[in-house]
């Protein structure tokens, strides 16, 4: 089974495998079924109750930790097939136990992620080569740096929604560099408009994935660098992403500052249940 994630509609959003297996499965069973599906992430959910459940995520090649897009199909699949039996609980991974709200009224799910890091700040020079830009079509008030939140991403500020579009990126090239800085890949973002707080593109072969429709723990993690870098930081953000694929997608990201000024951030939105569509048969053990 899967569900296309961060759109309301099927031509949208990035696309993920679920599994949800009557007995748990090892995780060399896990990698192979995530390798044939061939998805940029599967989700395996193992039901503790119907409210707390065990999620684990693999792409075609490594099982990472908390995965946006794939947490977000997995709680959509949940809930239209019956099985949330109130609206909040937790999910339990790798990097943790986090909290998920479903808004019963629109339907929409919101649930937390780990809390950001900021990392190392980047030269540009490696970086612009590897995307076929220059260093003028780079925002220059704003760091090229290493962000986690549960994966690190190497976040990067183009001046640009054209800019953006028109990148030609080196796979090769971003693969060695998010090697070499112990990343998933690239988060590239432009400003964005009235509607949208950036455009993001997002790179990662290192992982096998050369682009991504969606992605929750990067777009988290693009909040908290705002954050850091924008005085003008509002609370809630709504990035675009995924037109570079022709599959359109909207990532909701909120902040709210707790009493010991940490701040909890909440990556949210839609999903679609493709209750109809069987493209890999290794997964129909899902339901």
């Amino acid at each position: 089974m899967f569900n296309t994630a961060f759109s309301k509609t099927p031509q949208g959003g990035n696309l993920a495998g679920i599994v949800v297996p009557p007995s748990p499965l090892n995780p060399q069973e896990m990698q192979k079924i995530a390798s044939l599906a061939n998805y940029s992430e599967t989700v395996f959910i193992q039901p503790f109750d119907k409210k707390s459940f065990s999620f684990r995520y693999f792409t075609p090649r490594v099982e990472v930790e908390p995965c946006g897009h794939a947490t977000l199909a997995g709680l959509t699949y949940l809930k239209d097939s019956g099985q949330l039996a109130i609206p909040t609980g937790i999910f339990e991974t790798a990097g943790g136990k986090f909290p998920y709200t479903v808004n019963t009224d629109i339907g929409s799910i919101f649930f937390q992620m780990p809390s950001p890091i900021l990392g190392s700040f980047l030269d540009s020079e490696e970086i612009i080569d590897s995307l076929g830009i220059t260093s003028d079509n780079l925002m220059s008030d704003l760091p090229i740096q290493r962000v986690c939140c549960g994966l690190w991403d190497i976040i990067i500020p183009v001046k640009s929604r054209h800019v953006l579009m028109t990148l030609t990126p080196k796979m090769d090239h971003i693969q060695k560099i998010s090697t070499l800085h112990k990343a998933t890949g690239y988060h590239v973002f432009a400003p964005g408009d009235s509607v949208y707080t950036a455009f993001c593109r997002n790179f990662s072969p290192a992982v096998r994935i050369p682009e991504e429709a969606a992605t929750g723990t990067a777009s988290c993690a693009l909040s908290a660098y705002l954050y850091a870098h924008c005085s003008d930081c509002p609370s809630s953000f709504l990035f675009r992403q995924g037109d570079a694929l022709n599959r359109p997608s909207e990532i909701f990201v909120t902040m709210k500052q707790k009493n010991n000024n940490a701040i909890i951030y909440h990556v949210g939105g839609y999903a679609c249940f493709l209750k109809n569509e069987h493209h890999h048969s290794n997964l129909s053990m899902s339901g």
